[in-house]
């Protein structure tokens, strides 16, 4: 799955306490959707949206252990 860019978050999960996750664009089998991505806390969320204010390289979470550590 490959991270294209956040449009929007982060928010806290309504539902899970002390969750947070962002609304991100993705690419699956060639198609991009919006889809939420949850994270274990707001650090996590913040860096990864952070990733694309500097940068337009997608992230692909298949691969990329670096950035996948944090997500649930």
């Amino acid at each position: 799955m490959l991270v294209h860019n956040v449009t929007s978050g982060p928010y806290e999960s309504r539902t899970e306490y002390n969750q947070w996750y962002l609304v991100v664009l993705v690419e699956e089998d060639g198609k991009l959707s919006d889809t939420e991505l949850f994270f274990d806390d707001l650090d996590s969320a913040y860096l990864f949206s952070n990733h694309f204010k500097t940068s337009i390289n997608p992230i692909d979470l298949t691969t990329d252990s670096q950035w996948a550590k944090g997500i649930n």
